[in-house]
C-alpha cells in the first residue's frame, strides 16, 4: 500500500512539474501576447486638439515594468512633456489611469486601429484628442 501511495505522489509531482515547464509564456496576464504589446511601442506622430488649437505632436511609448505595462511620453517634442504610466486594457487599448499630466491630474485613453493610434486627453473637464498619429 505504501509503495501506491508513494507512486502516485511521484507521478502527482512529475505531472505539475512537466505542466509548469510547457506552460506558454509569450502571454501575459489578460491573455495578452508580446505581440499585442509590441504593437504600440515606439515614436507616434499626430496632431493633437485642444480647445480649437491643433498643434503637431508626438507620443513615445515603451514597455514599462509589468507584465501588461507601458511607460508614455506624451506631447514629447513640446517644452512640457509628461511621462506617464498606462496598461493594456485590451488587445487594442492602453488605459492611463488618473496621475499628474501637465501639473494637472488626468486621465488618457491610446486605441490602435492597423497603423495608426488617437490619443484622448482629460483634466479639469476638459478633453483633448489626437488623430491619426503614425509611427516613425
Amino acid at each position: 500500500m505504501k509503495f501506491f501511495k508513494t507512486f502516485g505522489f511521484m507521478l502527482l509531482t512529475l505531472s505539475i512539474i512537466f505542466i509548469a515547464c510547457n506552460k506558454d509564456n509569450s502571454t501575459g496576464p489578460e491573455g495578452f501576447t508580446s505581440a499585442d504589446m509590441n504593437r504600440f511601442v515606439g515614436n507616434w506622430a499626430g496632431h493633437y486638439e485642444i480647445l480649437e488649437n491643433t498643434t503637431a505632436d508626438t507620443l513615445k511609448i515603451s514597455l514599462g515594468s509589468g507584465d501588461a505595462d507601458f511607460s508614455v511620453i506624451i506631447h514629447a517634442t513640446t517644452v512640457n512633456p509628461d511621462t506617464v504610466n498606462g496598461y493594456l486594457k485590451d488587445q487594442n487599448t492602453i488605459d492611463i489611469p488618473e496621475q499628474e499630466m501637465g501639473g494637472a491630474p488626468g486621465t488618457a485613453t491610446i486605441v490602435i486601429n492597423n497603423e495608426t493610434i488617437t490619443f484622448t486627453q482629460t483634466g479639469f473637464g476638459i478633453t483633448g484628442s489626437g488623430n491619426d498619429y503614425k509611427k516613425y
